[in-house]
């Protein structure tokens, strides 16, 4: 029985390559240069801009058939003029009946997009393009690597939202910097973060995200004297518009380092991430501690030697 899956939905990658816009530039090196106790604007430095996350194409895909074993994974070459995606599903006890199709220790692959999705246990209604996954959810491809306890994803024309609750782990994987863009906010972008939540809510079509519940992002650093620093963020809960290209982060926001460097935000900050109007903003007040790194001394000019010639005969 041929099975609609739904296409890549999951995690476009601009979101969460903009928190390493702030932990790597914005609330520590532009804040301490700005006395930190009273900064209201702060701008970040220019990082590289994440290129748009890819058309969705809405292909119709194969599920195992009712009695197939493990090894009769689906696959279905597409023709040259096709624009959809190959997906395998391979899983244990595939069902189906009517709408509903289910199965166990699930593996959904997309070829193309090197994305790979495994789980204990997998329900996918075809006519609702409604899919629930249960148990140790695992999410991998070239930018993202999620873990989660559960999934689900409403394709539906009028909805278009994935949604991952449960000790919800995300590392956007560090991105290789190029010899010929080796500048500061391509370094930024490479150093890649963690953010962990309860709940995340990915309104795909929308191009907004919604992270909530003991919402916390960490990086690590690499200062210039070799010594790798920790930053770690939290907020409230933070929503990114991919379309306004805005994070928002809701009070209150705490940065602090393992260097004991700390910065507090009474009120919400609101990070820009267009290309070449990168900016940091909180209309409220805002307080910290930081490290002050010190001119290096110069060794001091020794005076030219006395002069042991005798004078000139006159």
């Amino acid at each position: 029985m041929e099975k609609h899956l739904p296409r890549r939905v999951f995690f476009n990658g601009g979101v969460f390559a903009a928190f390493t816009i702030v932990l790597a530039a914005g609330a520590f090196n532009e804040i301490a240069g700005q006395n930190a106790s009273t900064n209201t604007q702060s701008p970040v430095l220019k990082p590289k801009s994440v290129a748009p996350p890819p058309k969705k194409s809405d292909p119709s895909k194969s599920l195992p058939k009712q009695g197939s074993n493990r090894n009769g994974t689906n696959q279905t070459k597409k023709p040259d003029n096709d624009n959809s995606h190959h997906v395998t599903v391979d899983m244990d006890e595939p069902k189906s009946l009517k709408h509903i199709s289910t199965g166990t220790n699930f593996i959904y692959k997309e070829l193309e997009e090197n994305l790979v999705i495994t789980g204990k246990k997998a329900e996918y209604n075809d006519k609702t393009y409604v899919m629930d996954l249960n148990g140790n959810i695992v999410l991998d491809d070239d930018k993202h690597h999620v873990t989660g306890d559960k999934a689900h994803i409403d394709d539906s024309q009028s909805v278009k939202l994935a949604v991952f609750t449960g000790n919800v782990v995300i590392v956007v994987k560090p991105k290789p910097v190029a010899a010929a863009d080796a500048s500061d906010s391509a370094k930024q972008r490479a150093k890649g973060v963690t953010l962990t939540c309860d709940k995340v809510e990915d309104y795909y079509k929308r191009d907004f995200v919604i992270l909530t519940g003991h919402f916390t992002a960490k990086q690590l650093i690499l200062e210039d004297d070799g010594t790798t620093v920790e930053r770690t963020m939290t907020a409230e809960h933070a929503e990114y518009d991919g379309k306004k290209n805005s994070l928002h982060l809701f009070a209150p926001v705490d940065v602090t380092d393992t260097l004991k460097q700390e910065a507090h935000f009474d009120e919400d900050v609101f990070v820009g991430t267009k290309e070449g109007e990168e900016s940091l903003e909180s209309k409220g007040r805002s307080h910290g501690k930081f490290r002050k790194k010190q001119d290096e001394e110069k060794p001091a000019t020794a005076p030219p030697p006395a002069s042991t010639s005798p004078p000139p005969s006159k």
